[in-house]
């Protein structure tokens, strides 16, 4: 298995193509999806972070520094691993639609639109805002950032290295968390970054993008090109600028983009010749979904 990226292509239906997705921690643990979404966890288990719970009923999972927690499909949650900050004591309820881990807290946003996080509250990473209105989470190490329904985006915990100077504007579609840095996608296909730069994580370059994920020092997008989709990696390493893409009418929808974390990350996409914004491909291999 690569060291890096997992990429297999599966196609499950005529015209879609799913892109298949691996969450990992740096030098520790990994755990990713098998067909009849079961769980299987491998690597460093010396907190019980590879023994992954059982049942086939998981649509998510996010790996933190040594514990990771999912969201089953009855909408609960469930935690292993590391629990020395009460990071895996997930709360009660089925009305969670998603989960994300930072190195040492947890985060779930709920179908009513409010956020619930746990486990270790030093710089108030745990603390979330109040309010209804979010529609995504992400863990850093010990900071949080969520994205609201009017664009708008929200950080809490550590303030440090300008974590929390998020950009103003309500133009945000999805956002990422690195270690000790955050990433943004615009809606119209641009990136921001801010926080600690030392590596040039922050450095975002120029171009249409589709999805994001953020590592502890490295960001990974997918990028629009004239005939297909990329990776493109940012941070510890020279970033490569593809093509813009050509306007055209259509759609598609990115399914999701997991966390980074340390050397590894994963993406997941159903997609035709047309992507979203009206952007297209005229020499995609793949065939354009009704």
């Amino acid at each position: 298995m690569p060291n890096f990226l997992m990429t297999s292509l599966q196609r499950i239906l005529p015209g879609i193509v799913c892109l298949g997705v691996l969450a990992a921690t740096p030098a520790r643990a990994e755990v990713s999806y098998l067909d009849d979404t079961q769980l299987v966890g491998w690597g460093h288990n010396n907190l019980g972070q590879a023994n992954v719970p059982t049942g086939n009923d998981f649509t998510q999972i996010a790996a933190g520094l040594d514990h990771n927690v999912a969201l089953r499909s009855d909408g609960s949650l469930v935690a292993w691993g590391r629990n020395d900050y009460g990071q895996a004591d997930v709360p009660t309820g089925n009305d969670f639609t998603q989960v994300a881990a930072g190195a040492i807290h947890s985060l779930a946003l709920k179908s009513d639109g409010s956020l619930a996080a746990w486990g270790n509250n030093y710089y108030g990473q745990t603390v979330v805002p109040a309010g209804n209105d979010f529609t995504q989470v992400a863990g850093g190490y010990a900071h949080s950032l969520a994205l609201k329904s009017d664009g708008s985006l929200a950080a809490w915990g550590d303030d440090s290295n300008g974590l929390a100077g998020i950009p103003s504007g309500n133009d945000f579609t999805q956002v990422a968390a690195g270690a000790y840095h955050s990433l943004a996608l615009k809606s119209d296909g641009s990136l921001a970054a801010w926080g600690l730069n030392f590596v040039g994580q922050t450095d975002v370059p120029d171009g249409f993008f589709l999805a994001i994920a953020a590592g502890n020092e490295h960001n990974l997008a997918i990028q629009a090109r004239l005939s297909y989709d990329d990776l493109l990696v940012s941070g510890s390493g020279a970033a490569a600028l593809l093509q813009r893409p050509i306007d055209v009418a259509g759609d598609a929808t990115i399914e999701s983009m997991m966390e980074a974390r340390g050397g590894l990350a994963g993406v997941a996409a159903t997609f035709g010749a047309q992507f979203a914004g009206g952007r297209a491909f005229p020499e995609s291999p793949f065939t354009v979904v009704d």
